[in-house]
């Protein structure tokens, strides 16, 4: 009886162990281009430590081991805006991601020189 119970226990540990666990892939572009080294946060909903990892040169991510449930998942790069979004992971789940590039206008630059007032000459 033991022995079964145990057996029973071990099976029941192990399937929910392997029932739990999920995935998040996928990649980072612009509208043409990947963006390739991109930084992507995962928070899982009540959870006080994000999840950061970076995309690789051709832009894929993935996170792993994860368990079902609500996350945001938001994405950076330098120039571009931040992309947040609210998901619920069940099993292995693919995204593609679309940043769109900061629309900033810088103001103008304006040199001025001016004369100096002591000259300095080699004969004096």
């Amino acid at each position: 009886m033991k022995k079964l119970l145990l057996w029973l226990s071990y099976v029941a540990l192990t399937c929910n162990y392997c029932l739990a666990q999920s995935s998040l892939q996928g990649i980072i572009r612009d509208n043409n281009e990947s963006l390739p080294y991109s930084t992507i946060t995962l928070v899982r909903q009540h959870a006080s430590a994000p999840v950061i990892t970076q995309a690789d040169s051709l832009a894929h991510f993935s996170f792993s081991d994860l368990s079902d449930g609500h996350y945001t998942l938001s994405a950076y790069a330098l120039g571009y805006t931040k992309f947040t979004l609210s998901l619920d992971i069940k099993k292995d789940t693919v995204i593609h991601i679309i940043l769109h590039p900061l629309q900033s206008n810088l103001k103008g630059v304006t040199v001025t020189e001016s004369k100096p007032v002591i000259e300095q000459k080699p004969d004096r």
